[in-house]
């Protein structure tokens, strides 16, 4: 299992930090809005830099586009099919050869995050999108659907797996919960939709999870990422594991493994020792 960490849309300073932590990589934000900023510009400059940045500290990237942009109507808009591909096309085209892994929007299975239908995502975003970029590259890996496991998650999981797993390379799914032990239950649930579904044999990452130190202490955060690792260590099927975040964001927001000054909270230290044990990434 490889380890890495949200890092959302982080400069160079920042990823300093997680190469510290001798992690497999980061998960980017890609947003359209932040990159497609009107319907006939592109701003690509802040993800090749943070591209650049990564690879020269040895990490990978995961990015996850979503969220419609402003320009088309609250984030939550379903884009239409032609306008997405669109987009995904420029996307593709542009960083071939320098991302390897895409994710197709996030939790689109929560109305706040996805306001359109499963159907909608089956037939107008994912499978256009995996058609797309596997058409620029076969080497892209398509991942999805960043799955939120709160609420009715499971009927809505299932049907995408059956009529849609052709079409993702990596199934990839969120998880919180209390203890870290909670974790890996609700990764169980997961492989078992995934078998009820026949899609089993699809690679499994966690692409969040974690804990807020402006509820918890650090102690417990850092026992908590302890426990859910040393849970998973009779487990094979969990490819990848990437915790929820690198840094702390506001007060109320300290999911971190660093503190918002860059010092490093105890959880860093836990994550560190289980990279070093997973071994050279991949």
């Amino acid at each position: 299992m490889i380890i890495g960490v949200n890092a959302h849309q982080a400069n160079a300073d920042v990823l300093r930090l997680a190469a510290s932590l001798g992690i497999w990589g980061v998960r980017a934000d890609g947003n359209l809005g932040d990159l497609f900023p009107s319907p006939d510009q592109q701003s690509f400059g802040w993800l090749d830099a943070m591209l650049s940045t990564s690879k020269g500290l040895g990490l990978n990237v995961y990015v996850t586009l979503a969220y419609a942009p402003p320009w088309m109507g609250p984030r939550n808009t379903p884009p239409p099919e032609a306008e997405w591909i669109r987009l995904v096309k420029a996307f593709g085209e542009h960083f071939k050869g320098m991302v390897q892994y895409i994710g197709i929007w996030n939790e689109p299975n929560i109305q706040g995050m996805y306001a359109g239908s499963l159907e909608q995502y089956l037939n107008e975003l994912l499978q256009p999108a995996a058609d797309t970029l596997r058409s620029i590259d076969p080497q892209f890996q398509i991942c999805g659907p960043d799955l939120s496991t709160e609420g009715p998650w499971r009927p809505w999981f299932r049907t995408l797996l059956e009529r849609g797993r052709q079409w993702l390379d990596v199934v990839t799914v969120h998880a919180y919960g209390t203890p870290g032990r909670a974790v890996r239950d609700r990764l169980i649930d997961v492989r078992q939709v995934m078998s009820q579904a026949g899609a089993i044999t699809r690679p499994l990452a966690l692409t969040e999870f974690g804990w807020n130190t402006a509820r918890i202490s650090e102690e417990l955060q850092a026992n908590y990422y302890d426990q859910f690792f040393e849970a998973m260590q009779s487990n094979n099927w969990l490819i990848a594991a990437l915790g929820f975040n690198l840094i702390n964001e506001s007060t109320q927001v300290q999911w971190g493994l660093f503190r918002d000054n860059g010092t490093p909270k105890p959880a860093a230290e836990v994550v560190r020792r289980y990279a070093a044990m997973a071994g050279p990434n991949v």
